[in-house]
């Protein structure tokens, strides 16, 4: 016959053990994701502000590009148009939440 007194204190012992390496390993990971979920949302949005101000740009008559500076959710965004026959091209230029400096280009036809 057995005689079953529950788990053994060495068992117990590694259980908690594997579960806190677990969480060793799975917080800073998960830590990085929300980072890198937070700069991908920036650059969608520097993206979608940048598509705005390029469409304002190209059906305007002037030829002049200045250059846009934009604050706003903690970082400035600066605009950037120049003239690349036959298209406009627009750049924005921002710092991410790494502190790393970014850049994000289009081009748009510019109107007949």
């Amino acid at each position: 016959m057995w005689r079953n007194k529950g788990f053994v204190w060495i068992e117990t012992l590694l259980s908690v053990q594997a579960v806190l390496v677990l969480a060793l390993v799975l917080i800073p990971l998960y830590t990085k994701i929300l980072q890198d979920k937070k700069d991908l949302q920036a650059k969608l949005d520097h993206a979608q502000s940048l598509y705005n101000k390029l469409s304002e740009v190209v059906y305007q008559d002037s030829n002049q590009f200045p250059i846009y500076k934009k604050e706003g959710d903690g970082t400035t965004m600066i605009f950037t148009v120049d003239m690349k026959e036959p298209f406009v091209k627009g750049c924005v230029f921002w710092t991410n939440e790494k502190g790393d400096r970014e850049r994000f280009c289009l081009y748009q036809r510019r109107k007949e």
